[in-house]
């Protein structure tokens, strides 16, 4: 691994692991397929899910990394990656069209798959089907991953995602609260819980109660 491949590994989000994820989605991931192809609408867990893998394997020992903005990098940088037991690419679709890109990962598939150990797991907002591949041989073997549909979270999965999360980094957040918030911001997970973190900073800077007009200052919302 390079030291820029090794900076963007870097960018693990701690608290995204398997074991935080709401649903049964982690457990799909326990499958002997080298290649996985994760799918669903934004905001559905595909990042969390890639780096929760990622947290796994090297929780494990093992090595992974984890690259996401395809878009603003070379597709150089894929190369030699199978050596590793995890790679994660996240929003492939970024890239698919463009045909330096498409054959470094169709390159980087089959090294995973010649290397009978490594691990490839992809993610993209539609089922491989819907990629508009110029390398053809690249959708057949995209078609051909073993595909998981990651389900969109509910608005009440995410409020107690919310109030775990808060719990966590000691405030109590209500349902009032949290569905002000909801009803308000962007409704990722990515996003929500950077929002929880500038509500602890500023709970502990200001030594006040979460409340809606707390929240409504502190956020902007």
């Amino acid at each position: 691994m390079t030291g820029s491949q090794l900076a963007l590994n870097m960018r693990l989000r701690a608290d995204a692991t398997l074991e935080k994820f709401m649903g049964d989605t982690p457990g799909r991931l326990d499958n002997q397929d080298p290649v996985n192809y994760l799918w669903g609408l934004p905001g559905s867990g595909k990042s969390h899910l890639l780096q929760g893998s990622c947290h796994r394997f090297n929780h494990n020992g093992l090595r992974s990394i984890y690259l996401d903005n395809l878009g603003t990098h070379k597709p150089e940088m894929l190369k030699g990656l199978a050596a590793l037991d995890l790679v994660c690419l996240d929003d492939i679709e970024l890239v698919i069209g463009d045909r330096r890109w498409e054959l470094a990962v169709f390159d980087l598939l089959n090294s995973v798959r010649d290397s009978k150990r490594a691990r490839l797991m992809m993610s993209a907002a539609v089922p491989a089907a819907r990629l508009d591949c110029v390398l053809p041989d690249l959708g057949s073997r995209l078609r051909a991953a073993y595909s998981i549909e990651t389900a969109r979270i509910g608005d009440d999965s995410r409020l107690d995602i919310l109030k775990n999360r808060a719990s966590e980094q000691g405030f109590h957040l209500s349902d009032e609260v949290g569905r002000y918030i909801l009803g308000r911001a962007p409704r990722d997970m990515h996003h929500l819980v950077k929002l929880l973190a500038t509500i602890e900073k500023e709970t502990i800077r200001l030594q006040k109660k979460v409340t809606i007009p707390f929240v409504k200052k502190v956020l902007n919302l």
